[in-house]
C-alpha cells in the first residue's frame, strides 16, 4: 500500500468527523467564487447589461462593493475556521499517531501522511466548491438580474480569472494551514500519544475569582448595551464587545463548573432517574467542551446580531422612505397659475386614462421665508430657509392623513423638520423674513414633518391664519408656491402610470416632483439585494458553528459508545440512554444558541434605543435561527444515537 492510498483510507475511515468541516469549506469556496464571478463578469465591468439610469448603475456598483467586502469576510473567517478545525483534528488523532509510531513510522512519515490527507481534502473542497459555484452561478446571476431590474439577464459566463483567483487563494490558505499543522506535530513519547485524550480526567475545578469576573464582565457589558444612546454608543462599542467576550469565556470555563457542581450537591435532583449520569458526564467533559461552547456561542452571537442589525436597518430604511413620501405623487410649483413642473390637468388626465382611483388630492398655498434665531443673528449666520404654511392648510392635510392638527395663536409658530433636529428651543423668538416682509415670532415647539413630501427639505413653519394672510398679501403671486399632491389606491402597482407622468416633467424640474413608488422601488431593491447577499454569509457562519459542534460530538463518540455499552450491562435501558444522549446533544447545540441569543437581545436593545421599537424585526431573525438550529439538532441527535446504538439494535 502506498502512502497516497494509506492517506485516502484514513480519510474514508474518519469521514464522519470530516464531513461537516468539508461541507463548510465547500460552501465557503462556492460563495466566494460566485461573488467573485459577479464582480469580474464582463457585462458588469463594462455596464453592458445595466439600464441607462444612474440609480440602477449606482445600485449595481454598490452590490459589487458589498460582495467585495463579503469576500474579505469569508476569507478571514475561513482562515480562523480552518485553523481551529485542523487543531481539533490533530488533538483528536494523538492516539492514532501513537499507534503509527509504535508500528515503526517516523515523525517525518506521519507528517507526510497528514500532508497528503489535508491536501486531498483541500483539493476536493476547492474542486467541489468551484464546481457547485459554476453550476449555481447562472441561477445566482438570474436572481441578481431580477433584483437589479436589468434590461436583460446577466449571461452565463465561465470566468476563468475568477475561478483561478478563488482556487489559488484558497489553495494558499489550505497550504498555510497544512504546514502550520505539520509544524505542530512534535515528537512525543509513545505512551503519551497512545493515551492521547483518553487519559483519566480529573474532577474539574473552578476559581471563585474568575466566576465573579465572568459575572462582572457580562453584567457591565449588558449595562452598557442597555443604557447606550446616540452620545455614548461610540464610546461603549468596543468595551461592550470586550467585556462580553471575556465574560462569556469564563462563563463556560469557570461558572459552568460551579453550576454543575451545585446540581451534583443537590441530592434530590442528582439521584433522580438519569440525572446522576447526565450531570457527571457533563461535569467531566466540561473542561474539554468549554472552549468549543465559547467559540460556538460567539459565532451564534455574531450571526444573530449582524443579521438582525442588517434586517432592522433595512426595515427602518423602508419605513422612513414611506413616511417621508406621505403622498403617492407630490410636486411644488413656484408662482400662482404657473406650471413649470407639470400641469395638474395633465396628471389628472393620465390618472383617469389609467383608471386610477384617487383617494384624495390637495392644492396647498405656501410662502418662502428665512428663519433667523438670536444666536444665528449674533454669529451673522444665514439662518434656515423654510416654507411657510397656514394652520388651516396644515390641518387640512393632517386630517386627510389622520394626523393631529394644530392650533396656533398670532405671533407664534410651530417648526416642522424632516429629521426632528431640535434647532429651536420652545419659546425661542426668531425672525422670519422674505424679500417683501419681515416679522418676529415665537417658536412654540418643534415637530417632525411627516405630511409633506421631501421637496420641502428646508423645513416647514406653521403659523396662524392671520399671520399667513398678512404675509401673503405682501408677497407677489410669482413669489408664492403651490404644493400639489395625490394619494392613489394600490400605489405600488402604479409604476407605469407614474412613468407616464414623469416623462412629461422637464429634466431641470426632476427634483421638484416626488413619486412614492419610485422611492419604494429603490429601497426595496437595495434591501432585497443586501439581504440576499448577506444570507450567504449568515449561512456560512451557521454551518461553521454547527460543524464545530458536530465535530466535537463525533470525536467523543467511540468513548461514549464504550461507556453506554457498559451501562447497559448493569441494567440501563435504551430509552434511558436516549434521554442522556438527548440531554448531552441538546446542551451542546442549545446552550451556545441561548447565550448567543441573550447577547444579541442586549445588542438589539442598543439599536432599540437609537432607532425606536425594533423588537419585532429582531424576533423574526432570532426565531428563524432557532428553527434552523432545532432542525440541525434533530439531525445530529438522530445520527449520533444511531451510531451509539448501531450494534445493540441489530
Amino acid at each position: 500500500m502506498t502512502f497516497r492510498q494509506f492517506a485516502i483510507r484514513n480519510i474514508k475511515g474518519n469521514w464522519v468527523q470530516y464531513s461537516a468541516y468539508f461541507l463548510s469549506s465547500v460552501f465557503s469556496v462556492m460563495v466566494f467564487y460566485m461573488y467573485t464571478a459577479f464582480i469580474w463578469h464582463p457585462e458588469i465591468k463594462s455596464a453592458e447589461a445595466l439600464p441607462t439610469d444612474l440609480i440602477s448603475i449606482s445600485i449595481t456598483n454598490m452590490v459589487s462593493l458589498i460582495m467585495t467586502i463579503c469576500n474579505v469576510i469569508i476569507f478571514i473567517f475561513s482562515f480562523f475556521f480552518i485553523l481551529y478545525s485542523n487543531s481539533a483534528f490533530l488533538k483528536k488523532r494523538k492516539k492514532e499517531f501513537g499507534l503509527y509510531t509504535l508500528f515503526g513510522m517516523t515523525n517525518w512519515q506521519i507528517r507526510k501522511m497528514v500532508f497528503l490527507e489535508n491536501m486531498a481534502i483541500s483539493l476536493a473542497a476547492i474542486g467541489t466548491g468551484l464546481g457547485l459555484g459554476t453550476l449555481f452561478s447562472k441561477l445566482f446571476f438570474m436572481i441578481l438580474s431580477q433584483f437589479l431590474k436589468l434590461d436583460k439577464p446577466i449571461a452565463f459566463y465561465w470566468p476563468y480569472q475568477a475561478m483561478r483567483f478563488s482556487a489559488f487563494l484558497f489553495l494558499g490558505l489550505f497550504l498555510f494551514q497544512t504546514f502550520y499543522s505539520l509544524f505542530r506535530i512534535k515528537k512525543s513519547e509513545i505512551i503519551d500519544l497512545i493515551q492521547g485524550a483518553s487519559k483519566p480526567k480529573t474532577i474539574p475545578k473552578f476559581s471563585w475569582v474568575l466566576v465573579a469576573l465572568s459575572v462582572i464582565c457580562i453584567t457591565a457589558g449588558y449595562f452598557m448595551a442597555y443604557t447606550a444612546n446616540i452620545e455614548t454608543v461610540g464610546i461603549y462599542f468596543f468595551p461592550f464587545i470586550s467585556l462580553v467576550i471575556v465574560g462569556t469565556y469564563f462563563l463556560f470555563t469557570q461558572s459552568s463548573i460551579l453550576i454543575l457542581k451545585g446540581l451534583q450537591n443537590r441530592k434530590s435532583f442528582f439521584y433522580s432517574r438519569i440525572n446522576m449520569i447526565a450531570v457527571s458526564q457533563l461535569l467531566y467533559k466540561i473542561k474539554d467542551n468549554a472552549r468549543m461552547l465559547f467559540t460556538v456561542t460567539m459565532l451564534s452571537a455574531v450571526v444573530l446580531t449582524a443579521t438582525a442589525s442588517v434586517y432592522i436597518g433595512l426595515q427602518i430604511l423602508l419605513a422612513q422612505a414611506l413616511s417621508h413620501n406621505p403622498q403617492s405623487i407630490a410636486f411644488l410649483e413656484k408662482g400662482r397659475g404657473v406650471h413649470d413642473v407639470i400641469d395638474p390637468k395633465q396628471v389628472e388626465r393620465i390618472l383617469a386614462e389609467d383608471k386610477v382611483n384617487v383617494l384624495y388630492k390637495v392644492q396647498i398655498p405656501l410662502l418662502h421665508g428665512n428663519l433667523l434665531s438670536e444666536t444665528e443673528r449674533m454669529r451673522k449666520a444665514k439662518g434656515t430657509s423654510t416654507m411657510v404654511i397656514s394652520e388651516d392648510s396644515y390641518n387640512q392635510v393632517a386630517d386627510l392623513m389622520s394626523k393631529p392638527g394644530l392650533q396656533i395663536t398670532p405671533g407664534h409658530a410651530v417648526f416642522a423638520d424632516m429629521g426632528l433636529t431640535n434647532q429651536y428651543i420652545p419659546r425661542d423668538k426668531v425672525e422670519i423674513s422674505s424679500d417683501n416682509w419681515r416679522s418676529i415670532i415665537t417658536i412654540e415647539k418643534e415637530i417632525e414633518q411627516d405630511i409633506f413630501a421631501p421637496i420641502l427639505v428646508s423645513g416647514l413653519l406653521i403659523v396662524s391664519n392671520e399671520d399667513y394672510e398678512a404675509w401673503r398679501g405682501q408677497t407677489p403671486e410669482y413669489g408664492q408656491y403651490i404644493y400639489y399632491a395625490y394619494e392613489l389606491e394600490n400605489w405600488k402597482q402604479r409604476e407605469d402610470t407614474v412613468r407616464k407622468i414623469s416623462e412629461l416633467v422637464p429634466e431641470k424640474h426632476d427634483r421638484d416632483i416626488h413619486f412614492r413608488v419610485q422611492t419604494y422601488k429603490i429601497v426595496t431593491q437595495i434591501s432585497t439585494l443586501v439581504m440576499f447577499i448577506g444570507l450567504f454569509i449568515s449561512v456560512l457562519f451557521f454551518l461553521a458553528a454547527g460543524s464545530i459542534t458536530y465535530f466535537k460530538l463525533f470525536t467523543e463518540i467511540e468513548d461514549d459508545r464504550s461507556k453506554f455499552r457498559s451501562l447497559m450491562k448493569v441494567g440501563m435501558t435504551i430509552e434511558e440512554i436516549r434521554r442522556v444522549v438527548g440531554t448531552h446533544v441538546g446542551i451542546m447545540f442549545f446552550i451556545p444558541c441561548l447565550v448567543g441569543t441573550v447577547h444579541t437581545l442586549f445588542a438589539v436593545k442598543t439599536l432599540n434605543n437609537l432607532m425606536g421599537n425594533v423588537w419585532l424585526y429582531a424576533g423574526i431573525v432570532i426565531g428563524c435561527y432557532w428553527v434552523l438550529q432545532t432542525l440541525y439538532f434533530l439531525v445530529a441527535r438522530n445520527f449520533y444515537m444511531k451510531w451509539i446504538l448501531r450494534e445493540e439494535v441489530k
